[in-house]
């Protein structure tokens, strides 16, 4: 499974790759956002994820993405940063549109569970 990496300033923040087309946003559990000591800018409301819902909190951060020996840094993706209630799991960092898909063409190969992000004028990630 590809990773990624969520950086703000020198805090860095490995994750495994989810995207999920269908999310408007990109989002990343409290705690995350805490170690990577993000502005939380404003309360969202309710985000719901997978049929949960979560309080939601606005920040941004810088988003690696690598393969191989080459890497594209896309910056100050919005962030949904979500807080569990009381007694619910957080869900995996997922990758939403907002800030990063109109950044790439992106290719999704179902038979072989693979997606692609490449620019124009650089190799798939």
């Amino acid at each position: 499974m590809a990773t990624g990496v969520l950086k703000n300033g020198a805090n860095e923040q490995i994750f495994f790759r989810i995207i999920d087309s269908g999310a408007d946003f990109t989002t990343i559990p409290l705690p995350i956002a805490e170690m990577l000591d993000l502005d939380l800018e404003k309360s969202i409301g309710d985000i719901h994820v997978a049929g949960v819902a979560y309080a939601g909190h606005l920040a941004h951060c810088d988003i690696i993405f690598s393969a191989r020996k080459e890497k594209h840094i896309v910056s100050n993706v919005p962030i949904d940063v979500i807080e569990a209630p009381p007694g619910k799991d957080y869900p995996p960092i997922l990758i939403g549109r907002a800030g990063i898909f109109s950044r790439f063409t992106i290719t999704f190969k179902e038979k072989d569970l693979r997606v692609y992000f490449k620019k124009e004028t650089e190799k798939a990630y």
